[in-house]
Formats: C-alpha cells, sequence, structure tokens
C-alpha cells in the first residue's frame, strides 16, 4: 500500500470513529455503523446483526442502503427477530476475527437465523465482518451488493476489520450507558412500585397495585397471587391475578378493579422485551393449583422457599408427569417466589404460554416486589390486629402502634441505607477505577521530567559545541519552535504533575465519601466530609447557587463517618432543592446562597467539647404548619416522585441516636431555612444499627 494511500486510510478510519462515538443512543450507533460502513467500503447496501446471548435470538438492529430504488426492501428487515439457537458457539465466524466473503448465502458455515436475515435483504455474496469485544461475538456487519457478486481488495478488508474494532468498542461503551439507564429506570419503577404499596392500608389494594405494577416489570401473560389452602400445603389458592391486559381480579370478592400502570414501566417492557414471535396464546385462569398433579420432585421445589424457575416446560428435565399437566393448563415458563416475611404469606407466581429465558432481572424485580408486599402485608395485618385490640384496652393499642411505628422506621431505614450503600459501592468503584491510571500517570511524571531535562541538556552540548549547525537543522529547529520547546515543555511537565495530584486529591475524597467501615467509629474531620460532599454534589450547584464556607477550626469528632456523610448529604440536597425551587418558581433564576458555617459551642463538660455544623439557605423556607412534621418518616413537601420524606429522618436518628447529638430546623426572618447538627467530640460507644 502506497503511503498517500495509507494515509488517505488512516484519515478515514479517523473520521468513521469520531461519528460512530459522536453518540451513545444505541439506534444512532447502529445508524451510524452501517452508513459508515456502506459508503467507505461503496457497497450497494450493509446490514447490522446483533446476536443476543441471554435469549438465542438474532436480530437486524439498522440496515442502509446506497441504492434508491432497493431502500424499502432493506429497511423492512430492520427490527426483524429470529431464534439463533445454540450453534452460535460453532459458528466460524467466532472465531475469525477477520472479515470473510460468503462466496453462497444459502452454503455458507453461518446459522439459519442469519441466513434468513440475509436472503430478506437482498445480499447474494455479502462481505461478512465479525464484530468482537474481548473475545466475545456482538454481532456482524454484511456489506454487499444487491444483484451482482464483487471481489474484495485486501485494502477493504483490512479497512473493514478496523471499523469493526472500533465498532465493538462504540457498541460496549453504548450497551454499559443504555444498561445504567436502564438499572437506574427499574430502580426508580421498584422505588415506586414501593410507594404505592406503602400508600394504602388496604390489603386488596396493596396486592392489586404490586400484581398490575409488575405486569410492567417482566414479560409474563399471567400473574397469580396464591395463598396455601387451609385444607392442605399442596393446593394453593388464588385470591388475586393480573393479566397482560391489565385487568386485576379478586377471586374473593367477585369482581375486578383495574389500576393504570406505571408509563415507565410499560414503555420501558415494550422498548426492551417486545418479540415479533411472541406466542400469545391465553393462559385459562385457575381459582386453585393442585400440586399433586405435578411430580413429587417438583412439589418440593414449588413449597420451598426459594424461587422456582422453569424456562420451558417441555425441556427434557421436566418429568412426564409434569409436561403433561403444563401442557393442559396451556402453561410454557413458569417463575414463583415466596411472599415470606416471619412466616409464609404467599406466592407470586408468573406465568407465560410459551418457553421464556428469564432474565436475571425479572427475577430481581419478583424477589424485590415480593419483599416489599411481604412486609406490607405484614404491616396491614399487624395494623389491623392493633385496630381490633384498641377496642379492648387503650394502652395495648398505644403499645402496638409504636410498635407499628417503629416498624415503618425500621422499614424506611432499610430503604435509605440500601440506597447509601449502593451509592457508596458505586463511588468507591468509579474512585478505584480512577485511582490507577492517575496513579500509572503519576508515577511517571518524574521519569519524563528527568529525560525531557537530559534531552534539553543534551541538546544544549549540542549547540555549544556544534554552533553552525547544517541549513535544514536550522530549519526544522526553527519549523518546530526548538526555543519556545525548551523553555515550554518543563512548565508543561509541570502542570502535568499539578493536575494528576489534583485528580489524585479528588479520587481521595471521593473514597472518604464512600467509606463502608460504618461498623466503628473513629475521629474524623467533619470539614473532610462536608467538602466531600459538595464533591458529590457539584453536578446540583448551577451556576446561580452559591456556596460560602464559613469553617473554623474544629477538634476532631468520634463518631461513624459514613453515616455523617450521609447526614451532610441529605442536609444539602434539600438546601439545594429548597433554592432550586425558588428559581424554578421565578420566570429569571436570581443568585442563592448556601451557607455552611462550624464552630464550637460552650459544653457544660469542658472535657467533652460539642460542635456546631450550620447549613443555610436563601430559599422560601418551611411553613409552621409543617414544622411538626418535618422528621417523620414519609413525610414530604416535594412533588410526588422528587422525594421519599425519608432523608431528614434518617438523619435525625443518625445525629440523635447514633452519635447523641442534636438536629433541629430554624426559618430565619430572612427567608430560608438553616439546619442545625451539634455533635459531641466524644459520643461514646454505641451501636450502628439505625431501626
Amino acid at each position: 500500500m502506497k503511503k498517500a494511500d495509507l494515509a488517505d486510510q488512516v484519515h478515514l478510519l479517523h473520521q468513521i470513529t469520531c461519528r460512530m462515538h459522536a453518540s451513545l443512543d444505541q439506534a444512532t450507533l447502529h445508524e451510524a455503523i452501517v452508513q459508515e460502513l456502506c459508503c467507505a467500503l461503496e457497497g450497494d447496501c450493509a446490514e447490522l446483526i446483533l446476536y443476543d446471548l441471554e435469549t438465542q435470538t438474532a436480530a437486524v438492529a439498522a440496515a442502509f442502503c446506497r441504492v434508491q430504488a432497493d431502500q424499502d426492501s432493506i429497511a423492512t428487515a430492520v427490527g426483524l427477530t429470529l431464534p439463533l439457537g445454540l450453534e452460535l458457539e460453532q459458528q466460524s465466524a467466532k472465531n475469525l476475527h477477520h472479515p470473510w466473503i460468503v462466496q453462497d448465502v444459502s452454503m455458507a458455515q453461518i446459522s439459519e437465523a442469519e441466513q434468513v436475515l440475509l436472503q430478506t435483504a437482498g445480499m447474494p455474496s455479502p462481505l461478512m465482518i465479525p464484530i468482537v469485544y474481548q473475545e466475545r461475538l456482538l454481532g456482524s456487519i454484511c456489506v454487499g451488493q444487491i444483484i451482482s457478486c464483487r471481489l474484495w481488495t485486501a485494502d477493504e478488508m483490512h479497512l473493514a476489520k478496523l471499523v469493526a474494532e472500533q465498532a465493538a468498542i462504540a457498541l460496549h461503551q453504548a450497551w454499559r450507558y443504555f444498561e445504567a439507564q436502564h438499572q437506574a429506570q427499574r430502580e426508580r419503577i421498584l422505588s415506586h412500585i414501593a410507594q404505592r404499596i406503602r400508600t394504602s392500608l388496604n390489603l386488596d389494594t396493596t396486592i392489586n397495585t404490586a400484581l398490575t405494577e409488575l405486569l410492567g416489570l417482566i414479560r409474563a401473560t399471567l400473574i397469580y397471587f396464591a395463598i396455601p389452602a387451609p385444607h392442605g400445603s399442596t393446593t394453593f389458592r388464588v385470591t388475586h391475578y393480573a393479566e397482560s391486559n391489565n385487568e386485576v381480579t379478586q377471586h374473593s370478592s367477585g369482581h375486578s378493579s383495574g389500576h393504570s400502570s406505571v408509563p415507565s414501566a410499560l414503555q420501558l417492557r415494550q422498548q426492551q422485551r417486545s418479540n415479533p414471535l411472541r406466542l400469545e396464546t391465553a393462559i385459562p385462569v385457575e381459582s386453585e393449583i393442585d400440586l399433586t398433579a405435578y411430580d413429587t420432585a417438583l412439589i418440593h421445589r414449588l413449597l420451598s422457599q426459594d424461587l422456582v424457575m422453569i424456562t420451558n416446560t417441555k425441556s427434557n428435565d421436566i418429568d412426564p408427569q409434569s409436561q403433561a399437566t403444563f401442557q393442559q393448563q396451556r402453561i410454557g415458563a413458569w417463575l414463583s417466589v415466596p411472599v415470606v416475611y416471619q412466616e409464609r404469606l404467599g406466592y407470586l407466581i408468573a406465568l407465560r404460554p410459551d418457553a421464556c429465558n428469564w432474565t436475571r432481572e425479572e427475577q430481581t424485580a419478583l424477589e424485590s416486589v415480593a419483599s416489599q408486599l411481604a412486609i406490607a402485608i405484614s404491616h396491614r395485618q399487624f395494623y389491623a390486629q392493633t385496630q381490633k385490640q384498641a377496642q379492648c384496652a387503650q394502652r395495648q393499642a398505644a403499645q402496638l402502634a409504636q410498635t407499628l411505628h417503629q416498624l415503618y422506621e425500621t422499614q424506611s431505614q432499610l430503604i435509605q441505607s440500601e440506597k447509601m450503600s449502593s451509592l457508596g459501592q458505586i463511588v468507591a468503584g468509579i474512585a478505584h477505577e480512577i485511582n490507577n491510571p492517575i496513579n500509572f500517570i503519576y508515577g511517571n511524571i518524574p521519569f519524563v521530567a528527568q529525560y525531557a531535562e537530559q534531552l534539553l541538556t543534551l541538546i544544549q552540548l549540542y549547540q555549544a559545541h556544534a554552533p553552525q549547525p547544517s541549513h535544514e537543522i536550522t530549519q526544522f529547529a526553527s519549523d518546530i519552535e526548538l526555543e519556545f520547546i525548551q523553555s515550554d515543555l518543563l512548565n508543561i511537565l509541570a502542570s502535568l504533575r499539578t493536575g494528576t495530584n489534583r485528580v489524585r486529591q479528588i479520587v481521595l475524597t471521593l473514597r472518604n465519601f464512600a467509606r463502608l467501615d460504618g461498623t466503628e467509629k473513629k475521629l474524623v474531620n467533619v470539614h473532610e466530609g462536608i467538602e466531600a460532599t459538595l464533591l458529590l454534589l457539584q453536578h446540583r450547584l448551577k451556576p446561580h447557587i452559591q456556596v460560602i464556607r464559613c469553617y473554623q477550626d474544629l477538634p476532631l469528632v468520634d463518631s461513624y463517618p459514613g453515616q455523617l456523610n450521609q447526614v451532610f448529604l441529605n442536609l444539602l440536597n434539600n438546601a439545594i432543592d429548597a433554592v432550586s425551587a425558588v428559581n424554578q418558581a421565578s420566570e429569571k433564576p436570581s443568585p442563592h446562597q448556601i451557607t455552611i458555617t462550624t464552630c464550637r459551642v460552650q459544653a457544660a463538660d469542658a472535657s467533652n467539647p460539642r460542635v456546631q455544623i450550620r447549613i443555610h439557605d436563601t430559599g422560601s423556607g418551611i411553613k409552621p404548619e409543617h414544622q411538626a412534621k418535618v422528621f417523620d418518616p414519609f413525610f414530604t413537601t416535594k412533588p410526588i416522585g422528587a422525594g421519599t420524606g425519608l432523608g431528614l429522618s434518617v438523619s435525625y436518628r443518625i445525629v440523635v441516636q447514633n452519635h447523641q447529638g442534636r438536629l433541629w430546623l430554624e426559618t430565619t426572618p430572612q427567608g430560608g431555612t438553616e439546619c442545625i447538627v451539634e455533635l459531641s467530640t466524644n459520643c461514646g460507644s454505641r451501636s450502628t444499627e439505625l431501626a
């Protein structure tokens, strides 16, 4: 290959790479891959086939045609999904990391699904370009002519290989981005389900809500809530069920009540789980499930306190007796989990009429809803008992009401603790991933500086002993501005050292915030915890929000650092929400301030000084009728979905119960709210449990 051709190819590859990495949206990326590669290779059309090893399917993700007359025909193949089968593991494309030419689609060593997809696109002899990321086959790009065959050159195949490598990286990055968004959306949906479950003390409403929302999270066409029948442990009585048409029915009451699902949940299922080949044969609804119709081994599995997953009821792993029962009931896939809270309350059973590879996300969603439902059912049952006992004795009713309140607080603490634990793990993981390359750069900068100084000294020696170099050397030195490089190189290295040092400090701050050592008390610097929290919330501190720090010298505080960071995070989040709400209500945003003041306070015991942390915002303040409720669990003045009502409740318990401190709020005459946290420098030994 000539140097000019090589340079053109490198330039073309750079342009294609930039266009592919320009967006993390999967649809946009898929279109960019086929369009860029088709144009670069000057093919008539191109098709991107992606493989899903979890569901064993092959799908046309995108297609592009440079020939106007054939654009409609190839566009019809987009979205077509076919079962791949188990032969993908033996495909030659998995072992060939290089493009290869398919002489005849019908005779090629590819899967039957790929043959159908290529024949649909009308490419008789395409160039197959495998997309491999870390020894994992993600898909193939097929480029070809519509009518005639084409001879592909070595340069074209080499370019295709390079583009496929970049496409693999871009696809992986887009997939990771999508998974992060998908996980966050799923968590929001599950949080919404938990919130909906807690909004009603009616047991039927609670179960109906759970079943309705579950239809948006898993690919089930029928979901039962069943309880063991009183006359036998091998019979389940179906009390509630929900079908895929969102109709929720209670067997016990004889009527049905519809509940609208979360739109984002249904949209999520439609986008990610839709299958054009999905079988929609209805499963007959049963009022009872008689387990004696199944094999003994399967009965033992269904009665256990573990998740039971059957992806295909016609599988050889299922005994003939159970297969016959499943076939009679038209059940193709089964996923069930017990609803257990101190004792077995019932079962959630998700069914499909066809085989289904239940994903880990669907299993987790069913288990999460079962856990929330178990707590909710137990709370409703316990609440009903307290109401009944209240008619008999006022003292017993008050005691049971207090127990119920403690259970609600326990639930709120579990939810908030899990949220902070997940946040801490994410922050710690990011800090760890950044720390390794930064340490590598930081550790090598001194050597680079030393080598640079030596090279500069060598240049100076050459200049001293050869003051009149050749014209070519003089011209090159002038072109590259040698004098400027000599004066600026060490400055650049010094700037790199300063920058990497700053990144290392940021990583250290993140690691300090994400401490998971909450079981032990430590002497901590309060200012470090505040700064770590501000760093984590930097993305929320918009230009119109100014943070003013008024720090005094404080002694170290004996505390649980992770819990204190959680308090600072909740209070600063509330302050940011308060000033942001004021700006949203006004047509033109005005500057607002959040002032953080730390100081010592006079204590009765001089040997145990106390410190105060004051966080003041210039928001609208707290209304008088709300001030007595701000520390109650689940109380919030924010719009639905914007707050959980747990932040101040959790913060109060951490400060008061775990650190023997004080936490209160004040509304200032000038407007806004001031949160005051007062801590003793020696809190004594205490358990970290928040319940």
